[in-house]
């Protein structure tokens, strides 16, 4: 059986979908790892177990997700309505900015009851659909700096500013893909340095004026607390300019890879998960590595983003739909940039950033922005092979036609 007679039963790209079972197989055994860390924060061993099985049921529950949305034919309705996409990704990072679940001296989640919704999460999907169906018209109005800044420059502006507020590394990564996207849609570097620059000069802006209204309103009395530019500023800091305190999650995250050495503890037999934080989410790389050793670590988690990575481009080539190329490639590299930068914090070659590992990582609303992400990528493939089967047919068609008539 060859690989397009198995794609055609499995409607999308088989090497996708394999990569992406085994790195939640992975997820699976490093989130009960993390988790006997957050029974233990609760005072009740008996809740380990179900902190895993809500685990299994949010990623069971996202792969359907992903195979439902991944049978549609989506890319002219996305393209349509990419704009009010944008716009109610923003109003929530509004909202949540104002009446959002505080963590960490952050507010990224509302809280909807039966779970937590970053909607940093949405806002990053929602960019990208939206960019997608700019650039696949930009030569329109590529020339015209006023329709650059006003579908182009402005929103990305706005977008990574209201993220920045409350998580800086997720808006650095954003711009970034932004930027990448921009290259692959062929913008001349001038215009792509000037969204740069206005961006910047934007970000501060947004931020200077956050700072005197939060002065301006708090009472001289209280005592200030950390904001996210604060703890920002000082990752960044201690990460360049400072050595690394033992007993710290940075020096601890590297000890454990260290000491994983090339096979590893054994699987349950990490001894820094009960020291690390978030060990389940922005760690859960170092904890892989301390188990499984870093021969598995990288044969199991790096390559299959690597592959992730290659399957993407060649979709994206693949397609006939300049959207769908674009938003292809959107996704991945967003995704693909997010694996490595928990990777390259557990490492240390990194500061300090929070963010988790698709697909590994535990989390509720990443997870499912993940695969519904994902499913797009799966759906394009899917009709990438469909137009191929059509076309061969019709080939096979015309040429019968034509020995029909020569006889």
């Amino acid at each position: 059986m060859t690989q397009k007679d198995i794609a055609s039963k499995f409607k999308g790209d088989v090497v996708i979908w394999i990569t992406i079972l085994i790195l939640c197989v992975f997820s699976v055994l490093a989130v009960y790892s993390g988790i006997g860390k957050m029974a233990m924060r609760a005072n009740d061993v008996s809740k380990e177990y179900l902190y895993l099985w809500r685990h299994v049921f949010i990623m069971v529950s996202g792969l359907i997700l992903m195979w439902v949305v991944h049978l549609v034919n989506w890319h002219k309705f996305l393209q349509k309505t990419g704009f009010l996409f944008l716009v109610i990704a923003c109003i929530l990072l509004i909202i949540t900015m104002f009446f959002g679940t505080e963590k960490n001296h952050a507010k990224r989640w509302i809280d909807l009851g039966v779970f937590l919704v970053q909607t940093s999460d949405i806002a990053k999907l929602a960019l990208v659909v939206y960019l997608s169906g700019v650039f696949a018209n930009i030569k329109e109005f590529e020339n015209d700096f006023k329709q650059m800044l006003k579908w182009v420059y402005a929103p990305v502006c706005i977008t990574c500013a209201l993220i920045a507020k409350a998580d800086n590394s997720t808006a650095m990564l954003l711009f970034a893909v932004v930027v990448l996207l921009m290259f692959f849609a062929r913008i001349p570097m001038k215009k792509i340095l000037t969204m740069m620059g206005i961006c910047v000069i934007g970000v501060a802006c947004v931020f200077l004026t956050l700072t005197v209204w939060k002065k301006i309103a708090s009472d001289d009395n209280k005592p200030k607390s950390e904001t996210r530019v604060d703890t920002g500023k000082s990752r960044i800091v201690h990460f360049l300019f400072e050595d690394r305190i033992p007993y710290e999650q940075d020096y601890m995250a590297t000890l454990a890879v260290a000491e994983g050495g090339a096979l590893g503890k054994m699987p349950g037999k990490s001894e820094h998960r009960f020291y690390l934080p978030n060990i389940e989410s922005d760690y859960i790389f170092a904890i892989i590595v301390e188990e499984y050793g870093s021969l598995l670590g990288i044969f199991f988690i790096i390559v299959p983003f690597l592959v992730l990575t290659y399957r993407g481009i060649k979709i994206a080539l693949k397609s006939s739909r300049p959207f769908s190329a674009y938003l292809v490639l959107g996704i991945t590299f967003m995704y693909v940039f997010q694996a490595f930068i928990n990777i390259g914090v557990s490492v240390d070659v990194l500061p300090i950033t929070g963010q988790p590992m698709p697909f590994v990582s535990r989390g509720g609303s990443m997870f499912i922005m993940c695969c519904l992400a994902f499913g797009l990528v799966l759906s394009e493939s899917r009709m990438n092979v469909e137009e191929k089967m059509a076309a061969e047919k019709n080939v096979a068609e015309i040429d019968e036609e034509v020995s029909e008539i020569k006889e």
